[in-house]
């Protein structure tokens, strides 16, 4: 199937279904993206129509339609997995099934949705008028996502939502945690490449500037960069 990751869908339209995917006989997965303010008749976020979808680490919010502002699923063989993700402030609701089946675990549904570890707090996210939907630190989304889940990219168990809070103290690209981003930085980013160390939270976390999940070559261009730049 078709994989996505790390993607703003943002103040779409659509004048019948899926303002921001709409999917027909096909299959995807979906990490670590967000669908803010699209708009469609039906599945203001998405709508899947005899397909099947797994989204992880992806929150929904302010998406309208007139049924399923957040997901809308059609056909008996649709089916969407959610685990550790958000539903919050879609109208007039967060899920519409009109077949199929929507499954979630280790997810914030406002009104509620049957399945392990989900709950139904405001998450607070950080300030929402300015489109900020990252957490505040009492959020109860924090390390409330599934367990056994790939760690944040601090180390802690995962968060529920596209954006995980940082519970390190420092600064992306300082690997050294010396204050600076410099290139005795790169050198240290270089040896986690190679594997000729194996980083610590703060370092792994640090190492990964650009916040891909991954700690490579673009890494080490963007700390580059920030040398340059400063």
């Amino acid at each position: 199937g078709i994989q996505i990751d790390s993607v703003y869908f943002f103040n779409n339209f659509a004048t019948d279904k899926g303002g921001g995917i709409y999917c027909e006989n096909a299959n995807f997965n979906l990490n670590r993206s967000i669908f803010i303010q699209n708009e469609a008749a039906g599945g203001g976020g998405i709508w899947c129509d005899y397909s099947t979808a797994n989204l992880t680490h992806t929150t929904f919010s302010e998406n309208v339609a007139n049924f399923g502002g957040g997901i809308i699923t059609y056909g008996d063989d649709s089916a969407v997995d959610l685990l550790n993700s958000i539903l919050w402030n879609d109208s007039p609701n967060e899920i519409f099934v009109f077949s199929g089946q929507v499954n979630a675990s280790f997810c914030d549904i406002q009104n509620g949705w049957t399945g392990d570890g989900n709950i139904q707090t405001d998450p607070l996210f950080y300030d929402t008028e300015f489109l900020d939907f990252a957490l505040q630190e009492n959020s109860p989304c924090i390390d409330a996502g599934d367990p056994i889940s790939a760690t944040d990219p601090d180390g802690t168990i995962a968060d529920i939502g596209m954006i995980f809070f940082n519970q390190i103290d420092g600064m992306l690209g300082d690997v050294n945690d010396d204050g600076e981003i410099t290139i005795l930085d790169i050198l240290l980013t270089i040896n986690i490449i190679m594997e000729s160390i194996v980083p610590d939270n703060q370092q792994a976390w640090a190492a990964d500037i650009n916040e891909d999940g991954t700690i490579n070559i673009m890494d080490i261009l963007t700390m580059v960069n920030a040398i340059m730049e400063g």
